[in-house]
């Protein structure tokens, strides 16, 4: 599970305004903040894999015996519309993170150059560790709180102060820990960079995405991240000029996750009021704890690629692989975009014991996830031969092998989200998810020193692929007695049938065009072209989505007809 997948639910954020009421049938006991294992709710019912298929009409209406439409239950189409709300905002939301870094980076790599970048992402991946402490495991659980308590304001105004005061002690100590260790000099040459990206801990004290994520209210992310990106990719533009100017790039990106945490806080009174009773911090410790084990687990087997080239590698090798890695996660936020709309309704199904509709959210995730990854995954290494060059520079040229191995994990990526974060997370399964994810640092460790010593950044990305599958296989074997893995494998069947054949179709036109936009662009339309008629003739269920949604804009953009 790759680590941008994580900071969605940890680090600064990202459809209706109040998303869904919880399920009536949810329990005093149930909403207990007691955080004993015995309390966890664990789902009573296996889950019933025959029912999953979502029906477009069965969500606008039911049918009766003889075929006659009973009027629509009206609430099951206010949440079916309050999700795909959510979900559209999330991904507005998700293409302001996105985009900026994929404007600026052909910038970057063309006045910082390889070295200066490879220092830059080094340093921020020693950062990261701090910063994982000081967040511990509140990202997942605050979320999962905020969405139990989020039709009792006095409850959840009480949780939010508690949450909000313990992650404050984590930043504190975490701070004054980097404080010491950056002060005796033990970065060198990247003490300079260490010193700024303090600025990125201190921030993560006004982050407040879990409390937003847990009420689904994704459009003031879009807005806020919206205007303070643009901000900060203007400041690059300008400030910006050449090798010398690192610490000023890493004080923009700082500033930037500051001032984008802070922005959010006047949005908070709508949603809480003051507390001036007792605060219970020990009732949140131990589950925050067992939490932050697998959240520390996925960054330290994430990063841990990026330190382990610095160390035993070159500046430069560090920048090769981060590059690559940004396109990569770049797709990943885009793709993920439905997890963090889904993850409150998850955990409401499984309080109130709905098995049913818990089967169609992830029956629907499993589908429309492979729908997107796939396709990605085989254009980006067709297109990869062309595209580094013409995007990040010919001096990056190392990053097409990057690019040639590393999308094969988006694969493996996209089944344990949807598993990790959408099931065994809401669920309540946190040992499980735990456990995958621990098995997955040990993997990542042991392969990493070893691929990087061999082959240095090449043998980091195989490394990082494996880890990535061996952790989707763990996930798989946990959800097993609720939902079987083969119909996992043979939901996907059809898409990589399909992809296979773009990807075959674009790389071999790859060698007939040059390495610019408009060779890039050629590509990239046969591609969309050739996947869209396959999953025509394959009749898939999200390209019919799609097409009756572009009927829909079609005929309201015509207007009412007289």
């Amino acid at each position: 599970m790759d680590n941008k997948l994580v900071n969605g639910l940890i680090n600064p954020a990202n459809a209706d305004d109040n998303g869904p009421e919880i399920a009536n049938t949810t329990t005093k006991e149930s909403a207990s903040f007691d955080s004993s294992e015995d309390n966890y709710y664990e789902p009573k019912e296996n889950l019933n894999t025959e029912s999953c298929d979502l029906n477009e009409e069965g969500l606008n209406a039911l049918t009766d015996a003889n075929g006659e439409k009973e009027p629509p239950d009206r609430k099951l189409v206010e949440k079916n519309k309050s999700a795909k709300k959510n979900i559209i905002f999330n991904i507005l939301f998700k293409l302001t993170v996105v985009l900026p870094p994929l404007i600026v980076i052909p910038y970057l790599s063309r006045t910082l150059g390889p070295t200066a970048l490879g220092n830059y992402e080094f340093a921020l991946s020693i950062t990261t560790y701090f910063c994982l402490f000081a967040t511990l495991g509140v990202g997942f659980y605050g979320q999962r709180e905020i969405a139990k308590y989020k039709g009792d304001k006095s409850k959840q105004t009480k949780v939010f102060c508690e949450i909000f005061l313990l992650r404050f002690i984590f930043v504190a100590i975490t701070t004054i820990i980097d404080v010491f260790i950056v002060a005796f000099g033990v970065f060198g040459n990247n003490t300079n960079l260490m010193w700024i990206n303090l600025i990125r801990l201190f921030a993560i004290t006004f982050d407040l995405s879990y409390f937003f994520n847990g009420h689904e209210n994704f459009a003031i992310f879009f807005v806020r991240n919206f205007i303070v990106r643009t901000l900060s990719l203007a400041s690059i533009f300008l400030f910006v000029k050449g090798e010398n100017d690192v610490l000023i790039y890493a004080l923009i990106m700082g500033l930037e996750v500051l001032v984008a945490n802070i922005s959010i806080f006047p949005y908070l009174k709508k949603y809480v009021r003051r507390f001036f009773g007792k605060l219970n911090l020990k009732v949140h410790f131990v589950p925050i704890l067992r939490l932050f084990i697998p959240t520390l687990a996925i960054n330290l087997y994430t990063t841990f690629n990026k330190t382990t080239i610095g160390i035993i590698g070159m500046a430069e090798e560090v920048s090769y692989f981060a590059q690559g890695e940004k396109i990569i996660n770049a797709c990943l936020l885009l793709v993920t975009s439905i997890t963090p709309v889904l993850v409150p309704r998850m955990v409401n199904a499984y309080h109130s014991n709905d098995t049913t509709s818990a089967n169609q959210m992830l029956t629907k995730s499993f589908k429309f996830m492979f729908f997107l990854t796939v396709p990605l995954m085989f254009g980006i290494i067709a297109v990869s031969r062309l595209f580094v060059p013409f995007f990040f520079s010919e001096s990056f040229n190392p990053t097409i092998q990057v690019l040639m191995i590393f999308p094969i994990a988006l694969y493996p990526v996209c089944i344990s989200n949807v598993i990790g974060i959408q099931y065994l997370i809401p669920a309540n399964k946190d040992k499980e998810f735990t456990w995958s994810i621990l098995l997955g640092v040990f993997v990542s460790m042991a392969l990493s020193i070893t691929f990087t010593i061999m082959w240095g950044f090449v043998g980091t990305t195989i490394a990082h692929v494996v880890t990535e599958i061996v952790v989707a296989l763990a996930q798989m074997y946990y959800m097993r007695r609720d939902f079987s893995p083969i119909k996992i494998i043979k939901f996907s069947l059809k898409y990589l049938l399909v992809g296979a054949v773009m990807f075959a179709a674009v790389f071999i036109s790859s060698y007939f065009l040059k390495p610019d936009a408009i060779g890039i662009l050629i590509l990239v339309s046969e591609g969309v072209m050739v996947y869209t008629i396959g999953m025509l003739l394959a009749k898939d269920e999200n390209m019919r989505e799609i097409i009756l949604l572009i009927k829909k804009i079609i005929k309201k953009s015509k207007g009412p007809v007289n």
